[in-house]
């Protein structure tokens, strides 16, 4: 996969074509990009075929294989087994949990199930520097670079205009 800065990029096309190779293939694990990707083909093929009952059927038969697989590849990623699927069953509110399953970031690194997919939403590691970007985020990097070589965390200029009183130093309160 071509990168970006170091980092993968996410192409959407080659993340509907992961699914598609991997469509009965339960082990492993998927990052949000390629979840959240073969999510929207869904909606938008399950959409433009809703229109002829009989193609509609088919395509939702064709997809169902490949949906379940990526969704427990996802579930993986945040340290999850694919059982969780089941909660689909429970009728009206069982796909909220798992939405919110696979809105959250994987596990950092390997766990039980596999190395960690490689996505443009991971992290560098800890103490790497962001490359550097084009117009904005060059001026943005610039306001952050001499923010930390001054010293002044949330005291002075962007930050403190737009959030009075936040400690941009210190973590969010709680689990998010």
């Amino acid at each position: 996969m071509p990168t970006r800065g170091g980092i993968d990029a996410v192409n959407p096309v080659e993340c509907i074509k992961i699914c598609f190779r991997k469509y009965a293939d339960f082990s492993g694990r998927a990052g949000r990009p390629e979840f959240w990707w073969f999510f929207l083909f869904q909606v938008i093929v399950l959409t433009a075929t809703s229109w002829i009952p009989v193609l509609s059927s088919i395509v939702t038969l064709l997809l169902l294989l490949p949906s379940l697989a990526v969704g427990a590849r996802r579930l993986h990623d945040i340290g999850r087994t694919g059982w969780w699927l089941l909660l689909a069953l429970i009728p009206f509110v069982g796909w909220i949990p798992l939405l919110i399953m696979a809105a959250l970031p994987g596990t950092g690194g390997p766990n039980r199930y596999g190395s960690a997919p490689h996505s443009a939403n991971a992290l560098p590691p800890t103490g790497a520097h962001w490359p550097q970007g084009a117009g904005r985020n060059r001026a943005v990097g610039s306001i952050v670079r001499s923010a930390v070589r001054n010293g002044r965390r949330g005291t002075r200029g962007l930050a403190s205009s737009a959030a009075p009183g936040f400690d941009w130093g210190s973590p969010p309160p709680g689990p998010l």
